[in-house]
């Protein structure tokens, strides 16, 4: 089963000419999308950051995003997958006394996460 996580940033072109980027550092963990994108001058526009974990743990990044003839711009990224655990709040099932031959006896229990 596969499970992420979406965030959305806002980046915005102040200046007064048209800002090109693109993402240098991504993994599996953290991906910016799009990877590329031009923000028209005095605009804004969304970028999506998807955080997809192999698994219970911690990551930490810092992903760095390339203005072309500008300065770069950083975004620390944390996430945190704690191990997951289901149990059941019943102990035990008590059927009482089946007879041969009856229908099959179902009783529903409840699961705790």
């Amino acid at each position: 089963m596969e499970m992420f996580v979406k965030t959305a940033l806002v980046v915005t072109n102040e200046g007064n000419a048209p800002a090109e980027f693109n993402w240098t550092n991504t993994s599996e963990v953290f991906t910016p999308y799009p990877l590329t994108d031009i923000v028209p001058a005095g605009q804004s526009k969304k970028v999506e950051i998807i955080f997809n974990p192999a698994g219970p743990r911690n990551d930490d990044e810092t992903l760095v995003m390339q203005v072309k003839d500008g300065a770069d711009e950083e975004v620390k990224c944390q996430g945190n997958v704690s191990p997951s655990q289901c149990v059941f709040i019943e102990k035990g099932l008590d059927f009482g006394n089946v007879h041969i031959g009856l229908k099959a006896k179902s009783y529903a229990v409840h699961v705790k996460n």
